[in-house]
């Protein structure tokens, strides 16, 4: 019965996601999407697809930086191909948590303590930065008084820094003291995590002058964010949530609507779809050395 209801989620979310991303096309015109695809569209699209790609690439290097830190060894390449696969599998189902697990026992062959502690810190630290950018950025995305902004991105990134320190106690409890403890490969990560985020902000300025809007980096930076935790808490699932959100503050902020359709396709496009046919080959990748998964990199 449980299975059952979990198959009829999914079903509902699936169905629900591709309506989402079909009203989008809709709203986009199909003309206008096809924009993107011509002339010096074609490169600033390849470009964006790039990035998103350094991006993948720098996200799985902090991982690994947590990785050692916890006592976990693997090589780059292992961590790397991991990481696509939960990527992938996070991009695919709604909440982007279930490749968590996923990432591990592709990496590890088996879920185990240390790797947790540093795939959640791993996590810890885009979930901190998304909430105390969106935080700052909903009154002023918003039309709310702009001197709102700079106090709620404080107390988000305080609030963020305490359950940070929580996370910290509790990973010393487990007996991970070695993540706790190491404050070098802490900084690191967290150093790493803002070109991070930064590169986000960058790809939807990039698509967005597509279409002739000029959304600025900091406005893009809060739209990434904000659009980022709405996909988050919707059932929707494939980007469609982070495509329709962003499309909606873009058109709140002044963009013609189907402009602001394009601009969320071609983003998710450029990124959250690239990620499907990455986790495949990552995969296949796997596939090809026979043996156990340990023993790859140990």
């Amino acid at each position: 019965m449980t299975a059952l209801l979990a198959l009829r989620g999914r079903a509902l979310a699936g169905g629900l996601s591709l309506a989402l991303v079909a009203a989008l096309v809709l709203a986009g015109d199909p003309g206008r999407l096809a924009e993107a695809l011509r002339g010096r569209g074609l490169g600033v699209v390849t470009l964006v697809a790039a990035l998103y790609l350094a991006n993948s690439a720098a996200k799985a290097l902090r991982w690994r930086i947590l990785l050692g830190a916890a006592g976990v060894r693997a090589p780059f390449g292992a961590a790397y191909r991991a990481h696509l696969v939960g990527m992938s599998v996070n991009n695919l189902l709604p909440a982007g948590v279930a490749g968590e697990p996923v990432r591990l026992a592709r990496l590890q062959g088996r879920v185990t303590r240390p790797g947790l502690a540093a795939t959640g810190a791993d996590r810890a630290l885009d979930l901190v930065v998304i909430a105390a950018v969106a935080a700052g950025a909903v009154p002023l995305l918003a039309g709310i008084d702009p001197d709102l902004v700079g106090p709620l991105m404080a107390l988000a990134a305080a609030t963020g820094l305490v359950l940070l320190g929580l996370a910290a106690l509790a990973w010393r409890r487990l007996g991970l003291g070695a993540l706790a403890r190491r404050p070098g490969p802490a900084i690191a990560a967290a150093l790493l995590t803002v070109p991070i985020q930064a590169n986000d902000a960058v790809r939807l300025m990039l698509v967005a002058s597509l279409y002739g809007i000029d959304a600025g980096f900091w406005r893009a930076l809060g739209i990434v964010a904000v659009a980022t935790a709405a996909g988050m808490l919707t059932i929707v699932g494939a980007g469609a949530g982070l495509a329709a959100t962003a499309a909606a503050l873009l058109v709140a902020g002044g963009a013609p609507a189907a402009d602001a359709a394009a601009v969320g396709l071609v983003f998710v496009a450029t990124s959250t779809w690239i990620s499907f046919p990455l986790g495949a080959a990552a995969v296949w990748a796997g596939r090809r050395d026979p043996r156990p998964t340990e023993a790859r990199w140990t």
